[in-house]
């Protein structure tokens, strides 16, 4: 993880919420230990997991490096757990400033990573383009609901098939329509499916891989205004969305080792985007020499 990594603690006892919580923390990876009830804060950087019932039970916590994630009873879970991953991929804060969305939209699947602040953040595959876009706005609104600002939102979107792209893109202006400030990146698509990111511990989906890809991948920036002509001229070949920066253009196969040792460390909180975007390009210049 990167350097904002933080321990995590349980401190519960409602059996519901504990075994709700643990549940979810195996699924994503992220390992907790449990606090039992009369037992000194740790006097460590740290979150504790718990409940609103019960930080009554929580004393004199060193406040500077001690942070607190409360679930209220009448609270949405999975809004919780937004917030628990949020802290344990991107550190505790206030206010976040940035959700970034890259998209590889298939034939048959849709992959979809999410970056908060430029760190990854998760990625999910799906069947249709509804229940992506569906949950990226649960987790945007999620975050939005506690911020003092107005996220930044953007969204890189592969254009590996023009119509589904197009599809894609209309939906994301109709699921996120009452916020004004969208950004909308279109993003050249090749040879992401040719390359496999994985090894003997853990492998990342293939459609999932391919939008990690893309979100190093710079495009051409639309909006509601203009995104029908601009999509209109590259079906006609007026303009190209492939970049100089588009990065590993050659044989795959040279690559792929490279690609998928950047994909872990920026999956596993090592580098940011950014990190990565910049020693990719540099990757492709020592490459081409």
């Amino acid at each position: 993880m990167h350097q904002n990594k933080l321990n995590f603690f349980i401190f519960s006892a409602n059996s519901k919420f504990f075994y709700k919580l643990n549940k979810e923390l195996i699924r994503l990876g992220i390992k907790a230990k449990i606090l039992t009830f009369g037992k000194k804060i740790p006097n460590v950087p740290c979150v504790i997991l718990t409940t609103k019932e019960e930080l009554a039970n929580i004393r004199n916590p060193n406040e500077k490096i001690v942070k607190i994630l409360a679930y209220g009873k009448k609270e949405n879970f999975d809004k919780y757990m937004t917030r628990v991953i949020s802290t344990y991929r991107i550190g505790y804060k206030i206010d976040y400033t940035e959700f970034l969305f890259s998209i590889d939209p298939g034939t048959k699947h849709i992959g979809l990573a999410a970056f908060l602040d430029d760190y990854y953040l998760i990625s999910h595959t799906f069947y249709n383009i509804d229940d992506l876009l569906d949950k990226a706005k649960k987790y945007f609104t999620f975050l939005q609901e506690n911020q003092h600002y107005e996220l930044a939102l953007i969204f890189k979107v592969g254009m590996g098939v023009l119509e589904t792209t197009l599809e894609v893109v209309s939906n994301i202006f109709r699921h996120f329509k009452e916020f004004d400030q969208i950004k909308i990146i279109l993003i050249d698509e090749s040879k992401t499916s040719k390359i496999r990111i994985y090894n003997k511990e853990n492998k990342i989906p293939k459609h999932e891989a391919s939008a990690l890809i893309l979100a190093l991948r710079e495009g051409i920036e639309i909006n509601k205004e203009n995104f029908v002509r601009i999509f209109s001229d590259i079906k006609n070949k007026r303009i190209s969305i492939i970049n100089y920066n588009n990065h590993f253009h050659y044989n795959p196969d040279d690559s792929s080792e490279i690609l998928k040792e950047l994909i872990y460390k920026l999956v596993n909180g090592d580098l940011s985007l950014i990190e990565s975007s910049e020693k990719l390009i540099q990757m492709t210049i020592d490459k081409i020499k």
